[in-house]
């Protein structure tokens, strides 16, 4: 292999990978990467502690709704992913409802095949693409960057984010990715 063309091939395989993300058409801002939109915490205070998943057993069926988007995990490919249980994971992406409104309640979902677990999506981090692409100003702070501590049961998860879980109108959108958690 030629010196440099694995920087390329690299940069190919990332666009691929994230025009193929979420359900909807919006692609990292120009000249960044899915790994450079992973930032600190919002207050600013340069740390940030894991949120422990917790069990998710569905009150409700929700029906499909909103547009959402895993950009990546560990800053890198969001489509299948393997963890070690106990691990902390960064998860990075975007979340719209139905109204192209940033949801105020909405839950990151990792759904088993006989148990589920959550944590909080608490979006704010600058996302001027989805705004434009989606074209609706509300959604300019519509990314998430969530670090969670996945002690979780071995097994495969599907990734989907749950929004109006404060209402019966829950709305759930598939990330169309998945997490293989291991021992």
């Amino acid at each position: 292999m030629r010196p440099g063309s694995t920087a390329g091939l690299c940069a190919l395989l990332v666009a691929g990978v994230l025009s193929g993300c979420g359900t909807s058409e919006v692609a990292t801002p120009a000249g960044e990467s899915a790994a450079s939109m992973i930032a600190g915490p919002l207050d600013g205070s340069g740390s940030i502690e894991p949120v422990p998943v917790e069990d998710f057993v569905a009150t409700e069926p929700a029906m499909t709704g909103g547009s959402c988007a895993l950009d990546a995990v560990n800053g890198g490919d969001a489509r299948l992913t393997s963890v070690k249980a106990g691990t902390e994971v960064w998860f990075s992406g975007w979340v719209a409802d139905d109204d192209k409104q940033v949801p105020a309640d909405a839950l990151f979902v990792f759904r088993g095949e006989g148990r589920s677990y959550s944590i909080p999506v608490l979006a704010g981090v600058a996302r001027p693409d989805v705004a434009k692409a989606l074209s609706s100003e509300a959604l300019a702070t519509s990314g998430y960057n969530l670090l969670a501590r996945v002690d979780m049961i071995p097994g495969s998860y599907a990734l989907v984010i749950i929004s109006g879980t404060s209402t019966a109108a829950q709305k759930e959108c598939d990330l169309d990715a998945r997490m293989l958690v291991v021992e």
